[in-house]
């Protein structure tokens, strides 16, 4: 959860947003009275730490909370200057020394930041309107080391006009009349004892101020005027109408009116200064805006018509800036950010830390991996080499007639079935064509004449045709191969005289025997 935390000097707000896949999402809001009594501090009052104490006792500030918080305005030093480039290494590089000159402090004791307003890219050459902001170190020291005393650490420290700027951005971009947003709209934040003032114009801003002026000064007025406590004049400020219509105003209202009178001169004459003509809306908010009347009278006096959100809804006046931190909180956009460089956020820091050392480690795991596995492929190469050596060898041995050798594998399996279709073509080994001659010629008896004129050997299956002297013969014959162990089935058909009175024909057909023989 993003907390934006404005803490002002009369009461304390604060809006928790959560991100989400369409940019953020309001979850609550809450406000705390702060005591005005003890002494006035530049950082943070007795008054201001106790609230914060309250809150985070009450639960509304959680330990989970990412915090978002601005430094009070007259801590900062805030110029708008235009420089001759858009590039944007180079103006991190030049800000610091053009900035120098314009501060009563060393550059060594401030810290610097900027964002980038504008590109002017038409221009030649083209120009970058930035608006740059100065803290002293020991100053933004001293207001983390109070938060953080608190149990606040925040994640990031912005101004207070770019959070006013980010809830403009967010609420009231989009204006009734287009043409308002077009030519632009001055944001008022009107607090207890400041007036923070930023500039709009087609949705960017374009410049800033800050004024040590607030609703304390119509408190007081009312306080030294009329004799009261300054929770008596505070009461009574709230009840007046400070821009009734009458002829007759009472003492109260016109005290209210010259209190206010150099404020609102003041925030004219800087409109005229840095635009040259005035905006045609403002929006008004902060603290002392729920003033009665108030909104009415800047809209007379300044001659400028109030700014409203597109659908018309009242807006709570006094969680503006705690909302724009949220929301700032909750972009990824470059903001002015105080905690960079030597204040960024300790858990940041260890973030990255523990990034880079895991980083490191998996670098160096991943290293060994590749280590291992070059010298697991090396050995296995080398081992494919010896093999395929050995293989070579003992192919040349077993075949030294070839010479051209692409493939000793391919080249041996092609030798084997050569080799093997020429034994079986030459009758080598048990049942081949050889063997099945010879047991045949064996079994014919030597008395006995026999012309054999057709011999065929299919697989297991032996028939041959011929002629001998006798039908005796042919019974010798029949008996012969009968007793030979290769042949089986032995059986003599077709037994007749031939064309010869003297030669009797006969046909024997057998089966060669598997797995017998000699």
């Amino acid at each position: 959860m993003i907390l934006g935390l404005d803490i002002g000097c009369d009461t304390i707000k604060g809006v928790r947003m959560a991100r989400t896949l369409w940019g953020s999402r309001l979850i609550d809001s809450f406000c705390q009275k702060v005591s005005r009594e003890g002494p006035p501090s530049d950082l943070l009052t007795g008054g201001q730490i106790a609230a914060l104490r309250a809150l985070i006792h009450d639960g509304k500030i959680r330990s989970d909370d990412q915090v978002v918080v601005s430094l009070p305005g007259h801590l900062v030093s805030v110029r708008t200057m235009t420089l001759p480039f858009i590039d944007l290494k180079k103006l991190t590089q030049v800000i610091p020394y053009e900035v120098e000159g314009q501060l009563p402090f060393n550059i060594e004791d401030v810290v610097i930041e900027y964002q980038v307003l504008h590109f002017n890219k038409d221009e030649s050459p083209p120009t970058s309107s930035v608006l740059v902001s100065a803290v002293l170190r020991a100053t933004l020291r001293r207001f983390l080391e109070t938060l953080k005393g608190l149990g606040i650490d925040p994640v990031s420290v912005s101004m207070e006009a770019v959070s006013l700027h980010a809830f403009y951005r967010a609420l009231l971009g989009k204006m009734k009349q287009r043409n308002d947003s077009e030519e632009g709209c001055l944001l008022i934040d009107m607090g207890a004892s400041k007036t923070v003032l930023s500039c709009v114009r087609d949705g960017k801003l374009t410049w800033v101020r800050t004024l040590a002026s607030g609703g304390d000064v119509l408190t007081e007025a009312l306080r030294s005027e009329f004799d009261l406590s300054f929770w008596d004049a505070e009461k009574l400020k709230r009840e007046i109408h400070i821009n009734k219509e009458s002829s007759s105003l009472s003492k109260e209202t016109l005290c209210l009116k010259r209190a206010i009178a150099p404020l609102l001169a003041e925030i004219e004459k800087t409109v005229h200064v840095a635009c040259g003509s005035r905006y045609p809306s403002f929006f008004l908010c902060g603290g002392a805006a729920e003033l009665k009347g108030l909104n009415e009278l800047f809209t007379t006096v300044l001659e400028m018509k109030p700014a409203l959100p597109e659908w018309g809804a009242k807006t709570d006046a006094t969680v503006p800036l705690a909302q724009g931190l949220a929301l700032i909180g909750c972009r990824n956009d470059k903001q002015i950010d105080f905690r960079r460089g030597e204040f960024v956020l300790e858990n940041e820091t260890k973030g990255r830390n523990l990034f880079v050392s895991v980083g490191l480690m998996l670098l160096l795991v991943f290293t060994f991996m590749m280590g291992d596995f070059y010298l697991h492929y090396q050995y296995k190469e080398r081992q494919y080499r010896e093999l395929k050596n050995r293989l070579r060898g003992a192919f040349s041995d077993a075949f030294p007639e070839i010479r051209n050798v692409p493939s000793e594998i391919g080249q041996i399996k092609a030798a084997i079935s050569s080799l093997r279709r020429t034994r079986e073509f030459l009758g080598i080994g048990e049942g081949s064509l050889l063997v099945v001659l010879k047991e045949v010629t064996s079994a014919i008896p030597e008395d006995v004449p026999i012309d054999v004129t057709d011999l065929v050997i299919d697989g297991n299956r032996v028939r041959m045709e011929a002629q001998t002297a006798s039908f005796d013969s042919v019974d010798k014959i029949r008996g012969n191969l009968m007793k030979v162990a290769l042949f089986r089935d032995v059986n003599v058909s077709d037994a007749k005289v031939a064309a010869d009175p003297s030669r009797v024909g006969f046909r024997v057909q057998m089966t060669v025997a598997t797995g017998g023989g000699h």
